[in-house]
């Protein structure tokens, strides 16, 4: 294998692996009791933070952008290691509420959003222009929703 084409495996790994932690710590988050779920969201929110870091590094780089990682895209990479290192110091509270509507259909689209974001930034187009995609992710919400 070509040096180059090992280089862009190992560079495509890093945001999949990021999407991978993504959908694992929602689903944790959505079966963690309520009252218990702030750590988990501040981790969720970390590693969702880290996963459009590396796709926009990532999308950079392919298009041959380099030296990005001394711009602001690095305080992307500092701030989701700070939710992700904070998330065990966040308070746990003991709550006997139930989970309002417009929370659970939010619990029910989290799953969603790695997904999206992956989508999202790693377009070489507007979504916008893309007519098949905009009515599946549609279709896809609304029969989440419902």
């Amino acid at each position: 294998m070509e040096q180059e084409t090992v280089a862009h495996i190992t560079q495509m790994a890093y945001p999949i692996a990021d999407v991978f932690m993504v959908s694992v710590v929602i689903v944790l988050t959505m079966r963690a009791a309520r009252g218990r779920r702030l750590p988990w969201l501040s981790m969720g929110l970390g590693f969702w933070t880290l996963a459009i870091t590396d796709l926009t590094y990532m999308r950079f780089t392919l298009e041959g952008i380099t030296g990005v990682t001394g711009s602001p895209l690095a305080l992307g990479w500092v701030f989701a290691f700070l939710l992700v290192g904070l998330s065990p110091l966040l308070p746990e509270t003991d709550s006997t509420h139930k989970d309002g509507r417009a929370y659970a259909a939010a619990l029910v689209l989290l799953p969603y959003l790695p997904v999206f974001s992956a989508v999202f930034f790693s377009r070489s187009r507007p979504i916008g222009e893309d007519p098949i995609l905009v009515d599946v992710a549609l279709e896809r919400t609304l029969q989440g929703a419902s």
